[in-house]
């Protein structure tokens, strides 16, 4: 069967669904009220299904809404209510959600509307088999949505570049996104069918064999997933901090995760924005090269590094040990040809490095200049889309309401700013208009932000900080924030996105935070 839900059940469906998950609580007992008290009335009309089924659940929803109604509003809903509820609503071996484009209006249109819905589900010979969620309209445009998600909505996630699809589910806890790969509306009716009646039909059929045979059946799919390029954004590790010595593990089992939820076929390429050491004192060598060399055997692209003030010494240079544990790359910008995408290294510790500097930093006239002539030297290079990384911060980073404001900012306010500030931003933000470049990544402040250098183009400059990956930031609450960015880049699609995800809790998830989007 299929239903259709709106912007607040999106998530608490997802676990309504499935009995092996505790429920979601509302804090607010009125809102949850709410949203069952809606959920139940619309579940006669939003969905569908086979004949006796809808019976079956019309009848379901009646009674719960009585009893429902029986209850003063604003009073907690009862935990055996929602099982009692979840048990009527047992849906088979496994669920789907239809995910709407992220900017085609008329895709959205068309998979949102009940009749896409409809002619799936009683054509396809499937409604007694699993279920399907469909959103009404495009809810998936805000990002907020999909932060804090049903787990196995992660997977839709990690390929926001090639929405819209479907994103399958089973009660073991498996889970794929599968593209639709076209914005062609009979292409779209034609695989959403395929990939239906070939799960019903397929017995004992795992989502991945369902995912790899859709792949072989349909090209354009394959060749759409391989031309995704992800960056896996990590900065500020502070290797030989108490930080990193109790968190660089687990660090690395995120990593691990978020590769096994990306898709297969495409470029993944790790990035660290600077301060890979505390300081730069031998003793933490072999621990910053384990690391590194965590990286290399991953089997992705090799990293791209580029230093922070932490990393060099005070008359800012690399030591050539450090420079040897951490393979320290040579040539100022890494050229992916197959996807036509330039990552330009940007060394922002220049000429800052005295005591009255502090935290400052500088790119410098000369090196502007050299990476300028190495961008004119590569043949072809307007068709390359170019990213910057530094370690410093070209616009001011906002203060969340997470962040603790130090004494040395209450007290010193603007002049404390300076002291961590890159000397030469507007410099660099010309630059980087002049060269069309369409993204900005750095570290630096140890807080994760999203935003944007302003240009002729209404789109701007997207500009991507990550916090610290091993966590070294204080919160009001005392938790962890340890950051890990993910951004995809899809040349098919000319799309990009932004994904800021954070593990909050010691041993617990990397959970999405907030998300740009934006054509290329």
């Amino acid at each position: 069967m299929g239903i259709r839900f709106d912007l607040k059940s999106l998530n608490w469906l997802a676990y309504l669904l499935d009995s092996k998950r505790p429920m979601p609580r509302w804090e607010n007992p009125g809102e949850e009220y709410e949203l069952l008290e809606a959920f139940l009335s619309k579940l006669g009309s939003d969905f569908v299904a086979s004949a006796s089924t809808e019976r079956r659940l019309q009848k379901v929803a009646k009674s719960a809404l009585e009893r429902l109604h029986h209850r003063p509003f604003g009073s907690p809903i009862q935990p055996e209510f929602l099982e009692e509820l979840r048990k009527h609503l047992e849906t088979g071996p496994w669920a789907a959600l239809i995910v709407p484009s992220r900017t085609d209006q008329r895709v959205n249109d068309y998979v949102c509307s009940r009749e896409f819905l409809a002619s799936l589900v009683r054509e396809e010979k499937w409604p007694d088999a699993g279920i399907v969620l469909q959103p009404q309209y495009n809810i998936l445009q805000r990002s907020d949505v999909l932060i804090d998600v049903f787990p196995a909505f992660r997977y839709a996630l990690a390929e926001t570049t090639s929405w819209p699809g479907m994103l399958f589910w089973t009660s073991s806890d498996e889970a794929a996104f599968l593209p639709f790969g076209s914005n062609d509306l009979s292409a779209i009716r034609s695989r959403a069918g395929w990939m239906l009646s070939h799960l019903n039909t397929s017995e004992g059929m795992t989502l991945k064999e369902l995912q790899k045979r859709y792949r072989e059946a349909f090209n354009e799919v394959r060749a759409n997933e391989s031309s995704i390029v992800t960056l896996l954004h990590l900065s500020d590790l502070h290797i030989g901090s108490e930080e990193a010595s109790t968190r660089l593990g687990r660090l690395q089992q995120l990593i691990r995760n978020v590769l096994a939820e990306l898709p297969e076929g495409g470029t993944v390429v790790p990035i660290i924005t600077g301060d890979i050491l505390d300081d730069p004192n031998p003793r933490y060598f072999d621990e910053a090269e384990r690391f590194i060399d965590f990286l290399h055997n991953l089997g992705i692209e090799e990293p791209v590094i580029v230093l922070g003030n932490h990393d060099i010494r005070g008359d800012g240079f690399l030591l050539p040990d450090l420079s040897s544990a951490l393979r320290f790359p040579n040539e100022p910008i890494r050229w992916i040809d197959d996807a036509r995408i330039g990552l330009a290294c940007f060394n922002s510790n220049m000429e800052a490095q005295s005591n009255f500097d502090l935290a400052t930093g500088k790119i410098g006239e000369r090196q502007f200049q050299f990476i300028g002539s190495k961008i004119d030297q590569k043949k072809s290079a307007e068709e390359f889309l170019m990213i910057a990384l530094l370690h410093h911060h070209p616009i001011p980073v906002p203060r969340p309401d997470w962040y603790p404001l130090p004494l040395s900012e209450r007290m010193f306010g603007k002049w404390m700013a300076k002291t961590v500030e890159l000397r030469d931003a507007e410099t660099f933000k010309g630059f980087v208009r002049d060269r069309e470049f369409a993204a900005v990544l750095h570290g630096h402040e140890h807080i994760p932000r999203l935003g944007n250098i302003a240009t002729s183009d209404p789109r701007g400059i997207a500009v991507v900080g990550c916090g610290s990956s091993v966590g070294k930031v204080a919160t009001n609450t005392g938790e962890i924030y340890a950051s890990v960015n993910i951004i995809s880049i899809n040349r098919k699609t000319s799309q990009m996105t932004a994904r800021l995800a954070a593990q909050r809790i010691v041993g617990g998830k990397l959970k999405t935070t907030s998300e740009y989007v934006c054509d290329l």
